[in-house]
């Protein structure tokens, strides 16, 4: 299965997911995605595409610093990581030592389910990266 559809199939079984990308440390997107509409159901509310590419890149720089610490720290590899503010929260499961997979959804989204899937999703990112 491709980037894409391992995103678009994320996005469609997490209600309120926003945005779902596949990115290196250096901040920069392999594939990003963006949640459809549906039909009759209001776009859930949210930062914009542009608020949440920048807060991609600047996460993912956070994100490679927090690799580097817990290496130093002999803590072993760092698996996911997640922020919730008010109007947001991001989960990002590390891919390999250089991508991340991450998902921007609303706080009343199903955090659970969000992370479950990420988990399953995450082998056969790996595959596509190799």
């Amino acid at each position: 299965m491709a980037f894409s559809e391992e995103l678009d199939e994320l996005l469609a079984k997490v209600d309120g997911a926003l945005v779902c990308s596949v990115m290196g440390f250096d901040g920069i997107a392999i594939e990003s995605r963006k949640a459809e509409v549906r039909e009759g159901v209001a776009p859930p509310a949210g930062p914009s595409e542009e608020e949440l590419a920048t807060l991609f890149i600047e996460y993912g720089m956070i994100f490679g610093r927090l690799k580097e610490a817990a290496q130093a720290l002999q803590l072993g590899g760092i698996e996911e990581v997640s922020i919730s503010s008010e109007r947001l929260t991001i989960v990002a499961r590390f891919l390999t030592s250089e991508f991340f997979l991450v998902l921007a959804f609303v706080p009343s989204a199903n955090f659970g389910k969000a992370r479950y899937l990420m988990k399953l999703a995450v082998p056969n990112l790996r595959a596509e990266l190799q």
